[in-house]
């Protein structure tokens, strides 16, 4: 982005050898504050090609500017936003890996646990199992 307040090299030139000039730049208002403008200058040829005068399209794109500026900005939230959930599925996927184990666990001390009462109830059965657990307890 160039800043015009007098004619460029190349501009000057360009128009000179009859070709079109277009660029973007920062202008400034008569009251100091910048803007961005698009300018196109377009040489306008008599019959025998001699450069009679120029068309000057002037267009305001500060509008523009700000848009692609939010829009980028958006963009980079997004990006942002994706990596965060990206993030915390890896980490949402890690806890539910731990909490799954920690059920199976749960499941596995249960059964256990079944399996232990189960081995006492069948033990308690037996007569002579009974009577030493009766003098222990």
């Amino acid at each position: 982005m160039i800043s015009i307040k007098k004619p460029t090299k190349k501009m000057l030139a360009a128009l000179k050898d009859g070709n079109k000039w277009s660029c973007e730049y920062i202008a400034e208002k008569k009251d100091g504050e910048l803007y961005y403008e698009n300018i196109h200058i377009t040489p306008i040829k008599d019959t025998s090609g001699n450069i009679k005068y120029y068309i000057v399209i002037r267009l305001n794109i500060n509008d523009y500017k700000n848009l692609l500026t939010d829009l980028q900005n958006q963009k980079e939230k997004k990006e942002e936003l994706e990596k965060q959930i990206i993030l915390l599925s890896l980490i949402l996927k890690y806890e539910l890996d731990v909490v799954n184990r920690i059920n199976k666990d749960l499941k596995n001390y249960k059964h256990k646990d079944n399996t232990i009462e189960t081995l006492s109830e069948s033990l308690l059965r037996i007569d002579d199992f009974k009577i030493l657990f009766d003098k222990i307890y």
